[in-house]
């Protein structure tokens, strides 16, 4: 696998996350949350994530991460990505550069390869 066929495979992950999470209203309205999963505990048809009070900071970073926000930025990548040559002989050192910060994201992958490392 190469860094771009890395990416690509990412980016779909990210899309399909984003597309089957909730599309309902992401505010961020008084003290910030975090999300503690509660797998079957709650009945049919009520919510399975429980919201705690933390930090306003906590909470807006939540809400700004929607998955509206996550779709328009796999589009962004994969527009960059569609302009920059597939592979390391065809691109120059700064396309290179672009591609190796986008991969960096998802340093935290098991296929992410420490030799596209910045």
């Amino acid at each position: 696998m190469n860094i771009t066929e890395f990416l690509e495979a990412r980016i779909t992950e990210d899309e399909e996350a984003a597309k089957t999470a909730d599309s309902g209203r992401w505010l961020a309205e008084g003290k910030g949350i975090t999300f503690e999963f509660y797998g079957d505990e709650f009945p049919e048809g009520e919510a399975q994530l429980r919201l705690v009070s933390d930090t306003n900071a906590n909470m807006n970073h939540i809400a700004n991460w929607n998955p509206t926000r996550v779709l328009a930025e796999c589009a962004a990548k994969r527009a960059i990505l569609s302009v920059i040559p597939a592979t390391r002989e065809e691109r120059g050192k700064a396309q290179n550069q672009i591609v190796e910060a986008l991969a960096a994201i998802y340093r935290d992958h098991p296929d992410y390869q420490e030799a596209w490392a910045l």
